[in-house]
């Protein structure tokens, strides 16, 4: 990754003010990200750390009351991982060696002239990259384990400037890449790059990842869904989203992503889209209306004919209502009857058709059958249940006036 762009915050601690004054000067002056704060005496570069954050310290070591190492033995406490140079005048091997002993990050000696103080700001930066460039490693690594908690999940993260992405392990298995049956290159513990990426995006979807990651990385969101083709030649459905962290010039620097299966989701909605198809031609012949029923969320997506009849505003049925919300409709000497034939169908993934009456808004009452088959998991569980209902009370009628003995 480039050079952090952020201020780096150090907290010099001298009991000589003079010299915290001079110091503070010199390393403002030689990188014009650090702001130094001042403290001169170990008390109060203690009070300074419980009120504020900084990025490093830097300590003289002979100080009153409290010197440098019993100073850092009590940040170490707080802050352990909290970049601590002991900047001393006080320089011999027992020193260094307790320090050390200590957890000090850098032991740094006075000496005449500003080279010193040259010395001093590379050494602090050097010290708050790798402790950013480790803070930064780990949260990346908390969040590509949550990310492979979860089912059909994972996570990537990429430096744009090099070029490189890191895909968690639930990405490969996403994707299909059976790791130890590719080649050697493939299988290495080594980061993709963009065009490496873009070989395993379905040959028909590749144009539109490439042309919306540009997009992204001129401020674009970045939330798409688009295929990939597994190393078994099957075709899956994936959605990715990122968010893409830019420089103070505006430059792309890093993405962090996640990557979903959706095939499922996919296969439901060309299901979906099939039945519709297919049940036009019976709604222009009698039937009433569509239903599609999702057995764990309890939401029930109806069209506006199925709406109508059941007394529910089409408007409200749009997003999904719950069972019960329909129920009422049905004719109480019916209910019992078409409940147990649910519960049938859900527990065998069967079929349903039942015939039962509902009484429109107007308080008509009307005979309809419905037909749907339970859609079940790979483990026997009900999921969705979609159908359609056909109004059959002109046909009900018909057979009932066919039943009635003639008059004489």
């Amino acid at each position: 990754m480039g050079v952090s762009s952020s201020p780096i915050r150090v907290l010099h601690i001298d009991d000589e003010p003079s010299l915290t004054e001079l110091t503070a000067t010199f390393l403002e002056r030689a990188d014009d990200q650090f702001e130094v704060d001042t403290a001169t005496s170990a008390s109060e570069g203690l009070a300074r750390l419980d009120e504020d954050t900084f990025d490093c310290v830097v300590s003289d070591y002979d100080m009153p009351r409290q010197n440098g190492i019993e100073l850092l033995e009590r940040v170490r406490e707080d802050h352990p991982r909290l970049p601590f140079i002991l900047f001393t005048g006080k320089g011999s091997e027992e020193v260094a060696s307790e320090a050390i002993s200590a957890g000090v990050s850098d032991y740094l000696q006075k000496r005449t002239g500003t080279e010193q103080y040259q010395l001093l700001a590379k050494r602090i930066r050097s010290h708050v990259e790798r402790t950013r460039a480790q803070r930064k490693a780990a949260e990346h690594e908390s969040h590509l384990r949550q990310a492979q908690e979860m089912a059909d999940l994972g996570s990537w993260h990429k430096d744009v400037r090099d070029d490189e992405i890191w895909w968690s392990e639930e990405i490969y298995g996403i994707f299909g890449i059976d790791r130890e049956q590719s080649d050697t290159d493939r299988s290495a513990e080594r980061p993709l790059d963009h065009r490496e990426f873009l070989t395993y995006v379905h040959p028909q979807d590749q144009d539109f990842v490439d042309e919306k990651w540009r997009a992204a990385l001129d401020g674009a969101a970045y939330d798409i869904e688009h295929r990939v083709v597994t190393d078994c030649g099957e075709t899956r459905w994936v959605r990715q989203r990122a968010e893409v962290e830019y420089d103070d010039d505006g430059e792309p620097l890093e993405a962090l992503g996640i990557v979903q299966d959706i095939t499922e989701r996919k296969a439901r909605e060309q299901e979906i889209k099939k039945a519709k198809t297919q049940l036009e031609a019976a709604i222009n012949t009698g039937a009433v209306g569509t239903w599609e029923w999702d057995v764990d969320a309890d939401e029930l997506v109806v069209d506006a004919r199925f709406a109508r009849l059941f007394g529910v505003p089409p408007d409200a049925a749009d997003d999904g209502l719950p069972l019960e919300a329909y129920v009422s409709a049905v004719a109480d000497a019916d209910q019992e009857r078409i409940e147990r034939a649910a519960e049938t169908a859900l527990d065998a993934c069967g079929e349903f058709q039942e015939e039962f009456r509902v009484h429109d808004p107007d308080g008509e009452r009307r005979w309809v059958l419905a037909s749907g088959r339970v859609k079940c998991d790979g483990d026997g569980k009900a999921r969705r249940f979609p159908g359609a209902l056909v109004d059959i009370t002109d046909r009900k009628a018909d057979a009932s006036r066919e039943q009635q003995p003639p008059i004489n």
